[in-house]
């Protein structure tokens, strides 16, 4: 909303990106504690939505609110941008919400994930290269214990 002057972007959020993302947010709406929205492709999202134009020709919109005060409107977009994409995502997906929209953005980029599916979304993978070789850190990101097919430990 503002740049590192602390001064507003004029033409409204999302600011600087607004171009890049290919949206323009007209209103924030928050949602009352514990209510959700469902969303047009079986997801659901919490917490907030953000009433969103798409002003992009080549704005693709990947999700729309199928309930709530946003009913029809985009919720998640992607856009084109150079060799990749940006995406804008209007409400808090959760879990099930992310795995579900994730491979959707990082298949067609490349991006693959080295961990075997049943930790993907539980564990986060974070990798490391030094003189002594190649390093993985397995953060656990849930409050049960999380296999890890492959791997000597539990996380």
């Amino acid at each position: 909303m503002v740049d590192e002057n602390d001064h507003v972007w004029p033409g409204g959020y999302p600011g600087a990106l607004r171009d890049l993302l290919g949206v323009r947010v007209e209103e924030f709406a928050p949602l009352p504690a514990g209510a959700t929205v469902e969303l047009d492709d079986g997801t659901s999202g919490s917490l907030w939505t953000d009433r969103i134009t798409a002003t992009a020709p080549r704005t693709e919109v990947l999700a729309r609110y199928r309930t709530g005060e946003q009913a029809g409107r985009p919720a998640v977009t992607r856009r084109p941008a150079g060799a990749g994409s940006a995406a804008y995502v209007s409400t808090r997906l959760g879990v099930a919400g992310l795995s579900a929209l994730l491979p959707r953005l990082l298949d067609p980029a490349g991006v693959r994930s080295e961990l075997p599916p049943p930790a993907r979304g539980r564990v986060e993978l974070t990798v490391r290269r030094g003189p002594g070789g190649r390093f993985l850190f397995l953060v656990n990101r849930t409050d049960a214990a999380v296999p890890v097919p492959g791997s000597p430990a539990r996380c």
